[in-house]
């Protein structure tokens, strides 16, 4: 399916559907990645650092990666795009 162009690597293992516009594909953005590995009500796992405080508005500064302790990983560390990820 990833050759016939039904689906869009992510990372190693990570895969998914993309969506077509008349634009082209639009991949799994950091929403997406994010709502699988923290869950919806950040019962599978927690964004820490910057990104956190930007959210409850302690500070202005958006960072460029995120970083997210998770229990839904299979290792100890993963990288996805500019998510930073670690097991829980």
């Amino acid at each position: 399916m990833f050759r016939k162009g039904e689906l869009d690597k992510i990372s190693k293992g990570i895969y998914c559907r993309p969506k077509v516009t008349k634009f082209g594909k639009i991949s799994a953005g950091e929403n997406h990645i994010l709502n699988y590995y923290v869950g919806k009500e950040n019962c599978t796992g927690v964004v820490v650092g910057y990104r956190l405080y930007n959210k409850y508005g302690i500070t202005t500064q958006i960072s460029n990666t995120v970083k997210v302790y998770s229990n839904v990983l299979d290792e100890e560390r993963k990288v996805i795009k500019n998510i930073v990820m670690k097991f829980l």
